[in-house]
C-alpha cells in the first residue's frame, strides 16, 4: 500500500469514527429554546433528543412535565455523559442541572422509566446566566461576607473546590439556622473566629442537603461549603437567625405550674431546649370525641403529648399521629379536668422550636 493509499484510508477511518461519535441517536436532535415549554410525544421503548446551544456562560435546567415518569441525559456535542435524573423533579418528572459554557452545544436525551410505556410530556430549559469565576472564596482568607437573613446562590464549579462565607458580628444568644437547597449533594463546616471547628454536618437537611444550627455567641464565624465527593453543581446557601427567648406561658415546667387552655383555642408555644416540659390544663364541661394537637410550624420540630386525668393518671399518649412529626391524640373524653405534657423529642430543637398546642371539641 503506497503512502498515500494508507494516508487515505486513515482519513476515512478518523471521519468514520467522528460520525458515528456524533450520531449515536438516531434522529436530529430538536432544538431546545430557552424559556418555553415544548411538547413531546414519545413511542414506547423510544427516545427523544434535543440541543441546546448556549451563548453565555450559566447554570442551564432541563426538566419535564406531565403524568410520566421521565429521565434525562446530558452529553455534549461529542456524547460525552455529563449528567442524569431520574425523580428530581415534580411528580417523578426529571429535572437536571449542568454547567454551561458559552457558545457550546449541549444534547440531551428523553426517555421514560418504562421503556414500555409512551405518551406526552413537555420538556424545557432554562439557563441561569453567571459571569466567569471573579470569585475566589475558594480559601478562608478570601471569605466573602454575608449577612444573617442571606440567601446566597453558590456555584461548585470544580470537583473537591470549597466557597468560603464570613458572618461578623453575631450577637450573642442568637439562634442562628445555616442550610443549604437544592439537587446537591453538600456539606457545611462552622468555624469560630479563629478557625476553630465548631459544626460539620451532611445530609441534616432535606434531600441530601446539609443544616447546622447553633445557639451563637458573640463574635464572628465562617462558613465552608462543599459538595459531597467530586459533585460540582449549584447551591443556595441560607442563613436565618431566631430569637431564642422563652415563651408567654413559661414556667410551665411542671403540673403545678400548668397553664389553662380552653375548648377551640389555639396556643403559639416553644421550646427553649432539649429538656423543657410544657404542661397545660382544660376544663370538659361536655362529654365528647376531643382531640388534642401539637403541631410544629417547621416540619423536623417532633412533638410529643401525654394526657392525664385529674388523678395524674396517664389516659394517653402520641408521637407521630399527626403531620410530619406531629403529635395528635383523639379520645372521648366525660366532664372534668385534664392535663396535658407536651415534650420534644429533638436532641437541640433550636432550628425552629414553635408549635401550635390545640384543643378541640370534634363532636
Amino acid at each position: 500500500m503506497t503512502l498515500m493509499t494508507r494516508k487515505t484510508a486513515f482519513l476515512v477511518s478518523f471521519f468514520l469514527i467522528m460520525i458515528t461519535a456524533v450520531n449515536i441517536h438516531a434522529q436530529t436532535p430538536r432544538e431546545l429554546p430557552l424559556d418555553l415549554w415544548i411538547s413531546g410525544n414519545l413511542m414506547a421503548d423510544g427516545e427523544d433528543w434535543y440541543s441546546v446551544r448556549i451563548n453565555q456562560d450559566g447554570f442551564l435546567t432541563v426538566e419535564t412535565s406531565g403524568d410520566k415518569d421521565t429521565n434525562l441525559e446530558a452529553y455534549t456535542a461529542f456524547e460525552d455523559l455529563i449528567g442524569e435524573d431520574d425523580d428530581s423533579g415534580e411528580d417523578y418528572n426529571a429535572r437536571l442541572e449542568i454547567f454551561a459554557k458559552a457558545g457550546q452545544t449541549y444534547l440531551f436525551k428523553m426517555t421514560f422509566w418504562d421503556s414500555d410505556e409512551s405518551g406526552v410530556y413537555k420538556i424545557r430549559a432554562v439557563l441561569d446566566p453567571i459571569a466567569p469565576d471573579t470569585e475566589f472564596n475558594t480559601e478562608r482568607s478570601r471569605a466573602v461576607q454575608i449577612l444573617p437573613a442571606d440567601t446566597v446562590k453558590v456555584y461548585i464549579r470544580n470537583a473537591g473546590e470549597s466557597r468560603w462565607y464570613a458572618v461578623n458580628n453575631v450577637q450573642a444568644g442568637i439562634r442562628l439556622a445555616i442550610f443549604t437547597t437544592g439537587n446537591m449533594d453538600t456539606m457545611l463546616t462552622l468555624y469560630n473566629a479563629k478557625g476553630k471547628l465548631l459544626e460539620e454536618d451532611d445530609d441534616s437537611g432535606s434531600d441530601c442537603n446539609a443544616r447546622i444550627v447553633f445557639e451563637a455567641e458573640a463574635g464572628s464565624y465562617f462558613i465552608e461549603v462543599r459538595a459531597w465527593e467530586e459533585e460540582t453543581g449549584r447551591t443556595i446557601l441560607h442563613l436565618e437567625t431566631r430569637d431564642n427567648k422563652p415563651d408567654q406561658y413559661e414556667n410551665d415546667n411542671d403540673i403545678a405550674n400548668a397553664k389553662e387552655i380552653r375548648t377551640g383555642e389555639i396556643q403559639n408555644r416553644s421550646f427553649t431546649n432539649a429538656d423543657d416540659i410544657d404542661w397545660v390544663y382544660f376544663t370538659v364541661t361536655q362529654s365528647g370525641l376531643y382531640s388534642i394537637s401539637a403541631c410544629a410550624e417547621d416540619e423536623y420540630l417532633d412533638t410529643y403529648l401525654e394526657l392525664y386525668d385529674s388523678r395524674q393518671d396517664l389516659l394517653a399518649d402520641d408521637d407521630d399521629s399527626g403531620s410530619n412529626y406531629d403529635a395528635l391524640i383523639r379520645i372521648h373524653l366525660n366532664p372534668g379536668t385534664y392535663y396535658i405534657k407536651v415534650s420534644c423529642l429533638d436532641e437541640d430543637p433550636l432550628d425552629d422550636n414553635r408549635y401550635n398546642l390545640e384543643v378541640r371539641r370534634e363532636r
